[in-house]
């Protein structure tokens, strides 16, 4: 079957599949990744930082790299290790992150750099597990025939939960 020939039809045939990928983009998108990326650079100039733009090439650097190690690891340790593995890492970050903002001014100088350090631990979590791998799945349980088609619905859902985030944060 070409892929021209392809109805939306035949995509919604592989409908656990589909729903398996779809529900991916969401808790991928709802994870908080698109606010730490969203507002690095202002986390990373409320640590001190003078020029925090250098937050967002650190945190892009960070996010290669683990992109990159997440490949080679992938076949290694798994999927769901590394999905679970990242997904507890952004939660470890997160709780931190959110304790050092509540905390604020109590802990002195020290709030800035826990910051970045749970901003940067976070990205690590993501680019491991869900950033990475999640599309390694999705790869896996559709059909090359279907592919473009069920790729095009999970990256436009992706793209709409981006945009609702960016809408209300």
């Amino acid at each position: 079957m070409d892929a021209k020939d392809v109805a939306w039809s035949d995509v919604f045939e592989w409908k656990k599949a589909v729903e398996l990928g779809v529900v991916l983009m969401i808790i991928m998108c709802q994870t908080g990744a698109n606010s730490i990326f969203y507002y690095s650079s202002t986390i990373f100039g409320f640590a001190g930082f003078d020029d925090a733009i250098l937050g967002t090439v650190i945190v892009n650097g960070v996010l290669c790299s683990v992109t990159v190690l997440s490949a080679y690891l992938v076949d290694k340790m798994g999927r769901k290790t590394l999905l679970m593995g990242g997904t507890q890492t952004m939660f470890v970050a997160l709780v931190t992150l959110s304790a050092t903002m509540w905390f604020g001014d109590s802990l002195g100088e020290a709030q800035g750099a826990i910051a970045v350090l749970a901003v940067i631990l976070f990205v690590m979590g993501w680019g491991i597990g869900l950033g990475a791998v999640a599309w390694v799945v999705m790869a896996e349980i559709i059909p090359t025939h279907i592919r473009s088609k069920a790729y095009s619905l999970f990256v436009s859902v992706m793209w709409l939960n981006s945009f609702l985030i960016g809408m209300c944060d």
